[in-house]
């Protein structure tokens, strides 16, 4: 399966192309045992002259001199470097909103994978909401007795705005960031900040 992120030919490299790529991403791993193999379209793309935008959706941007990730290119990279082969069932509730002719989607897109080799769950949300920070409880009840509790590792691939975007003379405008987060116990709470990526890892 091919697919890319483009909402329109013309100006489509920005966060919120990002965002879908990231959501995108989640449907494909919730059908994994149907969806054997994807890849998203094109994989370079050559800077184009200031206010040439045509075909402005590639995932690794270069020119003579450098290279930097788009949105898009970023969502892909957090994914891979953050597979698990196995899904863990999750369920999420949460505000919703009407987009068109679908009604009540949610504002977090989640879903859940586990590595029983390296014994580690990884947790990939995505917040929708192009404004507002969305504080979850996320309760770990149904892990294996012998998981163990503790910290948890984050990576958020964010910008100032959905419309955010990487350019040759700002090409870090959206950037994934590393952090740490303490959990005591396996119920705790987490903020996602809006218009947002968060890979969160507990080991």
């Amino acid at each position: 399966m091919e697919w890319n992120s483009n909402s329109n030919w013309q100006d489509a490299s920005k966060l919120k192309e990002g965002l879908f790529a990231a959501s995108w991403l989640n449907v494909l791993e919730r059908h994994s045992d149907v969806v054997e193999m994807a890849a998203a379209w094109p994989l370079l793309r050559k800077v184009q002259p200031y206010g040439n935008h045509v075909a402005d959706h590639g995932l690794i941007w270069h020119n003579n001199h450098q290279v930097y990730l788009s949105p898009t290119g970023l969502a892909v990279q957090l994914y891979h470097e953050n597979y698990a082969p196995e899904r863990v069932a999750c369920t999420v509730r949460c505000d919703t909103y009407d987009a068109g002719d679908r009604r009540r989607v949610p504002y977090l897109d989640v879903v859940a994978t586990r590595d029983p080799d390296k014994r580690t769950l990884i947790l990939k949300v995505v917040n929708k909401s192009p404004k507002q920070a969305i504080t979850a409880s996320i309760d770990l009840a149904g892990l294996p007795a012998e998981e163990p509790d503790g910290e948890i590792s984050v990576s958020t691939l964010a910008g100032s705005d959905i419309y955010a975007s990487n350019r040759v003379d700002h090409p870090h405008d959206v950037r994934i960031v590393e952090s740490v987060f303490s959990a005591a116990s396996r119920k705790f709470e987490y903020t996602f900040p809006p218009h947002s990526v968060t890979v969160l890892r507990r080991y």
